[in-house]
């Protein structure tokens, strides 16, 4: 009996800290990554100078992609790219190439794709990554801020997507398409709630796009991951003391490692988290009522407030009242 118990004990272990996905990427992962069907592909990263769109474009550079970097922040997407040539024998500097604009910007989307045509005869995957957390008290939220993280989050997206997808019917080819969502759509939080529903409307939008236009279209929803996107952040509030560790979350490496396991299997939708923190999804998915109660038990006022403080001490801002800061794509 002690030794049934032993092993329960060690399963329950490895459930909850070891498995970073959801079981069936978690699978893939461990038997049949594939990584290889997405060597030497055309990729346009948007998003791509920092956190999870900066690692995807280091892995993919070791499988010798040819890759497309986007952000507003060219100093950094040229200290990219020359990592990327680092990491690859095979590329050149003609293969990777970086367009760097603003993503809000529909003519400037249209003007750089003309660009990027030119340069390469097809875009074989494209990942939709740019976006920008907002984090706010209720109270104080106001409709023009929100307006702007719709603008990056959720239009600026579909704007890029448009323009590649009309490209692959004029020229009669096809490619795939991965965008980054968040496990938010599952779990709405305090001070996020307007960031959630920006994860909501993508995957809605690009669900019904799968299946009007057939083509393969992967959903990465990750969990808490280190990333940069609390300290480039759109926040309200104030700066208190600073504790990452509440959050337990995985490194951007993993996460864009996991990601291409999903890519390169052409995987509709993935959850890229540690279970502990997947498993309130599980139960939100079969029992939303419990799920609800069990949230309104742990996010009592002292804890959403403390949630706050450490959400909002990652600006470091020496506990100075946060000002507005640019939505625009990273």
């Amino acid at each position: 009996m002690f030794l049934y118990v032993i092993l329960a004990l060690v399963l329950l272990y490895v459930f909850f800290f070891k498995i970073d996905s959801d079981l069936t990427l978690y699978f893939y992962d461990k038997f049949s990554p594939s990584l290889h069907k997405l060597s030497g592909k055309t990729v346009w990263v948007v998003g791509s100078s920092s956190g999870i769109g900066e690692s995807l474009a280091l892995q993919l550079a070791k499988l010798d992609c040819k890759i497309i970097l986007t952000s507003r922040s060219t100093d950094k997407l040229v200290e990219l790219k020359k990592q990327c040539l680092q990491l690859s024998n095979k590329l050149t500097e003609d293969d990777i190439y970086i367009a760097d604009f603003d993503v809000t910007d529909n003519e400037m989307i249209k003007s750089k794709f003309e660009e990027i045509k030119k340069r390469f005869s097809n875009i074989d995957l494209l990942i939709n990554n740019a976006g920008r957390l907002y984090l706010s008290k209720f109270l104080e939220d106001n409709e023009e801020d929100v307006a702007q993280l719709f603008q990056l989050n959720y239009f600026a997206n579909l704007n890029v997507t448009r323009e590649v997808i009309r490209f692959w019917k004029q020229t009669n080819q096809t490619g795939q398409i991965a965008v980054t969502s968040s496990t938010a759509v599952y779990m709405e939080y305090p001070f996020i709630q307007h960031y959630s529903v920006t994860k909501k409307a993508l995957n809605a939008a690009y669900n019904a796009l799968r299946i009007e236009h057939k083509i393969p279209i992967t959903l990465i929803c990750p969990g808490p991951v280190y990333t940069g996107i609390y300290a480039n952040s759109f926040i309200k509030g104030e700066n208190r003391n600073p504790d990452h560790a509440v959050f337990f979350n995985m490194t951007s490496e993993r996460c864009a490692e996991l990601s291409l396991v999903a890519v390169a299997n052409q995987l509709s939708e993935v959850w890229v988290s540690k279970q502990y923190y997947l498993f309130l999804i599980y139960v939100g998915k079969i029992a939303p009522l419990t799920l609800n109660k069990i949230a309104t038990l742990l996010m009592r006022e002292s804890i959403l407030e403390r949630i706050c403080n450490v959400i909002l001490a990652e600006k470091k801002t020496d506990c100075l009242k946060l000002e507005a800061v640019s939505l625009k794509s990273e």
